[in-house]
């Protein structure tokens, strides 16, 4: 396994960073989700400036959530899985888990008619090994995250992970304040919500369906008409969403059965909920 390498440096952002623990500390959740979006775009700013660089607190201790693979920090600013397909973003000085939600982003061979490739719909199919160039190199912190792929960022991808050949499960934060919090009650109780996501795709075959054989994805996040209706939520802080543990026997199964490989998703998942939505900040 790779040392890991804390790299301390003055990058600016203390007095940042001291008033959003000011705002957390003092439940002003409005002046909290104003300050999420001014520090992440300032974050994002200093990285294009700062290849290769990350800003972080000076003496900031590093705690990560126990995986189910040895993990190998990267020297940057992520945390990847020793086979390399699945990544934990390390710098969130607002880090919240009431306010994760956890759920499929991509599921893999199935044909979604009004998908999203290269910014424009597209009838398309994501293949097993056209996210593991990507989630190789990606910080989840750099993909956009936006509510039907528009409008501005509602919140933080803290993780992805690719689960065997049925698709990507990603976790992302959703900013304090009001708007904030009728998306979590939303996605927690309304089952016709899902996940999207747009992307670049780098080689493909074929044009009905497009066959993406190698895809880098720059936006996902929160829709109420997902393009493929086995991208749901499965866990929002942690428990499961309000609408499943409401749905019947029945019903769940179906849902479960649409991914693939069928006798492996049920232990897939179940392993993947052992891991926690805990990023110990």
């Amino acid at each position: 396994m790779a040392a890991r390498e804390e790299v301390n440096r003055p990058d600016g952002f203390a007095d940042l960073r001291d008033a959003i623990s000011s705002a957390q500390a003092s439940g002003d959740v409005t002046l909290l989700g104003e300050l999420q979006q001014q520090y992440r775009a300032e974050v994002r700013t200093y990285r294009e400036s700062h290849p290769g660089r990350s800003p972080r607190a000076a003496r900031q201790p590093f705690t990560r959530i126990r995986p189910v693979a040895r993990v190998a920090s990267d020297g940057r600013h992520v945390v990847r899985d020793a086979d390399s397909r699945g990544v934990v973003a390390r710098d969130n000085p607002y880090y919240d888990p009431s306010r994760v939600v956890k759920g499929w982003v991509v599921a893999f061979n199935q044909v979604d008619d009004r998908g999203r490739v290269n910014g424009r719909q597209a009838r398309s199919m994501t293949l097993p090994d056209a996210v593991d160039d990507w989630l190789a190199s990606v910080d989840p912190g750099d993909v956009l995250c936006l509510v039907d792929h528009q409008g501005k960022e509602v919140g933080d991808w803290v993780r992805f992970r690719r689960i065997f050949d049925s698709g990507v499960v990603g976790e992302f934060q959703i900013d304090s304040g009001p708007f904030g919090d009728r998306l979590l009650r939303e996605l927690d109780e309304n089952p016709a919500w899902g996940l999207s996501f747009d992307g670049r795709a780098m080689d493909w075959t074929g044009t009905d369906p497009l066959t993406i054989t190698q895809l880098r994805i720059t936006e996902a996040g929160p829709t109420p008409t997902p393009a493929d209706n086995t991208c749901f939520v499965t866990a929002i802080a942690g428990r499961e969403p309000k609408w499943w543990s409401g749905m019947d026997a029945a019903a769940r199964a179906e849902i479960i059965r649409n991914l693939r490989p069928v006798p492996r998703i049920a232990h897939i998942e179940n392993s993947y909920s052992r891991w926690g939505s805990g990023f110990g900040r």
